[in-house]
């Protein structure tokens, strides 16, 4: 069973159980995980599995593969697919510069 999580933002510490195949991401009604920051759009990105393999599509873009525990970004906002059982240590997104 796996989850994404957001690493950063408002939704810092949410975890969204991932059961099918697809899910909207973005601050539509209908998205499957909300996520309020200012530069998230309305559907920003769909995140799929296609059997063993993680994709990620951002509205209008070219879709592209992510890693399960590997951060990755969406608008400003730091995302993680994992197993439920990672800790959350083991997918922190890059330090940023102070």
């Amino acid at each position: 069973m796996f989850e994404l999580r957001g690493l950063s933002g408002l939704h810092l510490g949410a975890a969204l159980p991932l059961f099918g195949d697809k899910w909207l991401i973005g601050h539509a009604d209908e998205a499957d995980l909300m996520l309020s920051d200012a530069r998230v759009a309305a559907r920003q990105c769909e995140l799929r599995r296609e059997e063993t393999r993680w994709l990620a599509q951002p509205h209008g873009g070219e879709a592209y593969a992510i890693n399960s525990e590997e951060p990755f970004q969406v608008a400003d906002v730091w995302l993680c697919v994992a197993r439920i059982d990672t800790p959350w240590a083991a997918c922190m997104p890059p330090a940023t510069p102070s």
